[in-house]
C-alpha cells in the first residue's frame, strides 16, 4: 500500500513538471524578440529646392541644345558675357573685359580663377573649342544654334587667358557671346572623356546626353532623367559664390517635370515642390491668401513665324511682304496674343 502512494506521488510530480515545462515554453515563445536599437540616420542639413518645370528636357549638349534644355544649361554652363536687356548693358561672366580692336576684331580677357566641374581651369583653348564646335556642328550637320557664329572667321589664342575673335564681317560679338544658346563654354577634356577623334565626333553628344557635364556654372548635374526629373548639386568651387554672397543658396536643386498646372498647384500645397511656373490664373488669388508669394520676372522670348512658301496664300510674295511689314509694326504680336493679353 505504501508503495502505491509512492508511485502515485512520483507520477503526480512528473505530470506537474510536464505541465510546467509546456507552460514555460509557451511563455518563451510569446515573448517578442527585440533587436538592438539601430542608430538613427543623421538628418541631412542640405538645403533642397524643388522646381516644377512644365516641359520634358529636349537635350543638354551645350553646343547643340536649342530648346527646353536651357533650364539645365543656364545653371551648369556659362557664356563669356551676360546681357541685361533692361539696362542694355553687358556684365562679365567668364570674360572680365572685352575690347573692340576694329570692325572685324575683338579681344576678350578671361577669368583666371574659373574652374570647370572636372577640376581644370578655364583657358583660351576651352573657349576656342566650345565656340568652334557650336559653329561647325551647325555648318556641317545643320543642327543647333551655331548659326549665331556665322560672322566668325576664327579664334586666335593670344595667351592662356586672352583670345582674339577674327570676323568675316562686322558683327556685335559681345551680344553674340552672351547668347543663351550656342555660346556656352566647357572643358575640351570632353575629347578625352569620350575617346572622340575630333570635336565633331558623335560620341561627345551621346556623352552629354547621358547626363554628363564639364561646365563651369554654380551647379553640376547629378541625376538626369529628361522626362521626369533632373537633380543638380552645388559646385563649391564656382568662382561666383563670393560675388553672389548668398548663404541660402541650395545645395541641391531638383527640377521636376510637371506638365499640368493643377499638378503644379497640388505640389505646392503638399510641399513636394517649392517653386511653380505654370499655375492656373484662377488659383493665384487663393494661393496668395494662403501665404504663397508671386515673383514677376522680365524674360526674353523669341517667337519665330514661319511661312509655307509652297502653299497658298503664303506662297504669294506680296502676302509675305505685307505680313513682314505688319509684324515689324507690332501688329502681328497684338493679333497672336490678343486672346491672352
Amino acid at each position: 500500500m505504501k508503495w502505491r502512494y509512492i508511485v502515485l506521488t512520483i507520477v503526480l510530480i512528473l505530470i506537474i513538471l510536464a505541465i510546467s515545462y509546456v507552460t514555460l515554453q509557451k511563455k518563451v515563445e510569446t515573448v517578442p524578440i527585440t533587436s538592438p536599437t539601430e542608430p538613427t540616420q543623421p538628418i541631412s542639413k542640405e538645403r533642397i529646392v524643388a522646381y516644377a518645370y512644365r516641359d520634358t528636357i529636349t537635350g543638354i549638349d551645350p553646343s547643340i541644345e536649342f530648346d527646353t534644355g536651357i533650364v539645365i544649361l543656364s545653371n551648369v554652363y556659362e557664356p563669356l558675357l551676360y546681357y541685361d536687356p533692361i539696362k542694355n548693358e553687358f556684365k562679365p561672366a567668364l570674360a572680365i573685359s572685352w575690347n573692340k580692336v576694329n570692325e572685324t576684331a575683338w579681344i576678350f580677357n578671361l577669368r583666371k580663377n574659373a574652374k570647370f566641374h572636372d577640376g581644370t581651369y578655364l583657358t583660351s583653348e576651352a573657349v576656342r573649342f566650345s565656340i568652334l564646335r557650336s559653329k561647325l556642328i551647325y555648318e556641317e550637320k545643320g543642327i543647333g544654334p551655331g548659326w549665331i557664329w556665322d560672322c566668325l572667321e576664327d579664334i586666335f589664342i593670344i595667351n592662356e587667358t586672352s583670345i582674339l575673335f577674327k570676323l568675316k564681317y562686322p558683327a556685335p560679338i559681345p551680344l553674340i557671346a552672351s547668347s543663351a544658346y550656342g555660346a556656352y563654354i566647357y572643358s575640351p577634356n570632353v575629347l578625352r572623356y569620350t575617346n572622340a577623334s575630333d570635336m565633331m565626333d558623335e560620341r561627345i553628344r551621346l556623352w552629354f546626353e547621358a547626363g554628363n557635364d564639364v561646365g563651369s556654372g554654380p551647379y553640376k548635374i547629378e541625376l538626369y532623367k529628361p522626362e521626369s526629373e533632373v537633380v543638380l548639386r552645388k559646385f563649391e568651387d564656382w568662382w561666383g559664390w563670393d560675388i553672389v554672397n548668398n548663404s541660402k543658396a541650395p545645395e541641391i536643386v531638383v527640377i521636376k517635370i510637371v506638365e499640368e498646372p493643377a499638378s503644379q498647384e497640388l505640389g505646392l500645397l503638399d510641399g513636394s515642390i517649392h517653386i511653380a511656373i505654370n499655375v492656373a490664373k484662377a488659383s493665384i488669388n487663393r494661393l496668395l491668401n494662403q501665404g504663397y508669394k508671386i515673383i514677376n520676372q522680365t524674360t526674353f522670348h523669341n517667337y519665330i513665324l514661319m511661312f509655307n512658301a509652297k502653299r497658298w496664300p503664303t506662297n504669294i510674295t506680296d502676302f509675305t511682304k505685307s505680313s513682314a511689314i505688319c509684324n515689324s509694326m507690332g501688329q502681328g504680336n497684338r493679333v497672336c496674343f490678343s486672346r491672352i493679353c
